[in-house]
């Protein structure tokens, strides 16, 4: 690859990564991305590529003793690349860069994303109806690549090695933003691992706090119709404690929210 070529930089990230290799020396850039070939490096760039194989890859084309049943059942079991209707993976088959983008959409976290961001390019009209909310998704995120022409998506003509190289190095700069299920914890990151594990337990913390806030509203409520004769008879001392009480619980649920909302985004 010449050093002027238009993906040099990213050609030359994911050689040295390993995530995509060399054949007698040659990258070839123009030549297409197969589906067994997309699957291998997505999986690097992931850090699946050792996953333990549990279960039989359940595709018709796919044999047993191939050097490439461990890499396609890797990828079942994760949930990345599917197969067809047919029963079939057809691995040798080019990715289309329309199934590429959905791939990425895919194991990405999910956001509200303005899809109207499709409508920009040229040809538009070209995107699946399927693959409108995977574009507006992977343009959001950056992770997408639309050379020589920049107005132009070009959904189903079929990846290149080099497309694919800028596809791949761009996750692999994003992968905060894929989610914690399709990476594996040496790709997150040992700090970035525990976070995640806290957001979660963090979100379902959250939750619980919030069923049992609905219950203390409740309670209160009943107790209050139960005193509504005594609130009567104290009606300005009791107002000034429940006005006192009030501020101080919803500011409590406030900060508690915050903090809660900080560790969680």
């Amino acid at each position: 690859v010449d050093a002027s070529y238009w993906a040099q930089t990213e050609i030359a990230a994911v050689v040295s990564d390993s995530v995509m290799t060399l054949t007698d020396g040659n990258f070839n850039p123009e030549g297409r991305m197969s589906r067994v070939e997309f699957v291998k490096a997505l999986l690097k760039v992931l850090g699946q590529e050792n996953l333990e194989v549990t279960s039989k890859v359940k595709f018709s084309d796919v044999a047993l003793n191939s050097d490439i049943y461990a890499p396609i059942a890797r990828s079942q079991q994760l949930g990345l690349v599917y197969g067809y209707p047919s029963g079939k993976f057809l691995p040798d088959n080019a990715v289309l860069r329309d199934e590429a983008q959905s791939v990425i959409s895919h194991i990405t976290i999910d956001a509200d994303v303005d899809s109207s961001i499709v409508a920009k390019y040229a040809d538009a009209d070209k995107v699946p109806a399927w693959a409108n909310e995977v574009y507006a998704k992977t343009l959001s995120y950056g992770i997408y690549v639309n050379y020589p022409n920049e107005n132009e998506l070009r959904p189903t003509d079929e990846l290149t090695r080099a497309e694919a190289a800028v596809l791949l190095h761009r996750l692999r700069q994003r992968l905060n933003l894929v989610k914690t299920e399709y990476k594996s914890e040496t790709v997150l990151g040992t700090e970035e691992f525990k976070k995640e594990e806290n957001r979660k337990i963090l979100q379902l913390a959250y939750g619980e706090f919030k069923k049992q806030l609905a219950v203390w509203e409740l309670q209160a409520d009943f107790r209050a119709e139960d005193e509504e004769e005594k609130r009567k008879r104290k009606e300005e001392e009791q107002g000034k404690i429940k006005i006192g009480e009030q501020v101080s619980f919803e500011k409590y649920l406030k900060n508690f929210k915050k903090t809660i909302d900080n560790e969680i985004l």
